[in-house]
């Protein structure tokens, strides 16, 4: 159990230490729940006990924890799921971006990055 001084503390709080459940009891429960982006499980109102999501809610049991809750949520499909990105330019459309290229890659120091880009704009 946490107590804060003020609603905002308690916000930071919370999305800082991510915690595996959170159990939201105050008048303004909704408006708080928007507001987290850090949590495993978020239980909303004095009618949502932990224990009830765990067995009847519908809730993933299945939930991160130490942390993990700022870049995990709770196990779902789509963790079995893999994906894989597929891209497929024309000649036109990598003219186009390749002065925008150019000027990341020098920026980042990574002029090798536009030879590719370079190396394909003169194939002609």
């Amino acid at each position: 159990m946490a107590i804060c001084k003020n609603e905002s503390a308690c916000v930071e709080f919370v999305n800082e230490f991510a915690p595996e459940h959170l159990e939201i009891m105050c008048k303004n429960a909704n408006a708080v729940a928007k507001k987290i982006e850090s949590a495993g499980l978020v239980l909303i109102g004095p009618y949502a006990p932990s224990s009830a999501s765990d067995y009847s809610f519908g809730s993933n049991h299945v939930l991160p924890t130490l942390g993990f809750g700022k870049s995990r949520a709770s196990l779902s499909v789509l963790d079995f799921i893999k994906i894989v990105n597929k891209v497929k330019v024309s000649k036109e459309g990598l003219a186009k971006v390749g002065k925008s290229i150019k000027e990341m890659a020098s920026a980042e120091g990574l002029l090798n990055h536009y030879e590719a880009v370079r190396a394909r704009k003169n194939e002609e």
